[in-house]
């Protein structure tokens, strides 16, 4: 019998967000060469599961459960993880990951690969020189996602060896019927809506987004998929605001496209990003977005169909979806042009086959 060789995906906390997904869909398209396990620094693998349905579709999930602060025992029970499945691989993501996977790996015959998802963290504290000394430390094949974020690195004094971009499982993302969505999710079906998909946290900026559906005509409601620390805040703010009616807190929805279809622009008004999966997402799904032009997202938006915001303050985002909605589009049109922009700059199996070379040829 043939074994594969065991890749091993090692992630802060395995929950729903970009970089997460983007592990998962690796793991997806990876599958064939590699037998690729999940491994999530914080959490075990139950309440792992319990809380991320989509992970019923990936068998070798574990939880470090590792405690707050730095954990010398989290390090020695990665390393016998490795060693007891006889890992050949490990892709990090993130600095935690990258720390105690690169400690884990030391003395040990397995390649390390690193993906660096957005530069403007090394901005703060002592980032930059943690990230530094480490992958000059452990020496991994150190990649960045965007060319922005090589950029970012590579100024902060952080080594990048390749880029990499990030894609998303494209057959998830497809046109749908807009009333049906809305139907299923229970939003109005005559409104202008205007929605995102992100963990509900300060960088998201959703109070902004907030701010500015107050400065819009009755008629245009605001559909927000996710939870987070921020969600009680915002809500008070909507009550604040006299908004209850046309703000529509969804949580977690398992199918992100349902919300995508439901959408007349998708708006993504964050403080710093990366280079954000929901945006390839919902222009997979045929569907406008407004974007604040801060990490990646410029490239990432179509160049005549998107709106790209100059800052994120609630009078720009306002006069964004305005001009949005007073420009004419065939929508057929436009949701094509949309799609194959999408699959052009974010296609996950391009994505995994670069990566897979990558594995192959250099993490030895």
């Amino acid at each position: 019998m043939i074994h594969k060789p065991v890749l091993v995906q090692l992630v802060q906390h395995l929950r729903v967000g970009g970089l997460e997904t983007m592990a998962l869909t690796l793991a997806q398209q990876l599958s064939a060469q590699f037998d690729v396990h999940l491994v999530s620094l914080e959490g075990d693998e139950d309440s792992l599961r319990a809380n991320w349905s989509k992970l019923e579709l990936f068998p070798k999930v574990h939880g470090l459960s590792k405690p707050e602060g730095v954990s010398v025992s989290t390090i020695s029970n990665l390393r016998n993880y490795l060693v007891t499945h006889r890992a050949r691989y490990l892709h990090s993501h993130h600095l935690g990951p990258l720390l105690y996977g690169g400690a884990a790996c030391v003395g040990l015959k397995v390649g390390h690969l690193h993906t660096h998802h957005d530069g403007w963290s090394l901005e703060r504290g002592n980032q930059a020189k943690l990230t530094r000394w480490a992958v000059n430390l452990f020496n991994p094949v150190s990649v960045a996602d965007a060319d922005s974020v090589a950029e970012q690195c590579q100024r902060m004094g952080v080594r990048v060896d390749e880029v990499i971009a990030n894609g998303v499982d494209l057959s998830h993302f497809r046109f749908g019927d807009k009333l049906l969505a809305r139907d299923a999710l229970a939003l109005p079906l005559d409104a202008k809506i205007l929605g995102c998909v992100c963990r509900l946290e300060s960088v998201k900026a959703i109070d902004h987004l907030i701010q500015a559906l107050a400065e819009l005509p009755g008629n245009v409601h605001l559909a927000l998929a996710g939870g987070g620390s921020q969600r009680r805040g915002l809500e008070q703010m909507v009550q604040q605001l006299g908004l209850e009616q046309r703000v529509h807190f969804l949580g977690h929805i398992d199918d992100p496209s349902l919300v995508y279809h439901a959408l007349d622009l998708f708006c993504l008004v964050s403080h710093n990003e990366g280079a954000p999966m929901s945006l390839i997402e919902a222009q997979a799904c045929g569907v406008r977005c407004m974007v604040n032009d801060v990490g990646h997202c410029r490239s990432l938006l179509h160049p005549t169909q998107g709106v790209l915001l100059a800052n994120n303050q609630p009078r720009t985002i306002a006069q964004g979806v305005i001009s949005a909605f007073l420009e004419p589009a065939k929508v057929s049109v436009m949701a094509q042009q949309l799609r194959s922009f999408a699959i052009e700059v974010g296609d996950g199996e391009r994505m995994a086959n670069r990566y897979r070379l990558y594995l192959q040829g250099n993490a030895s």
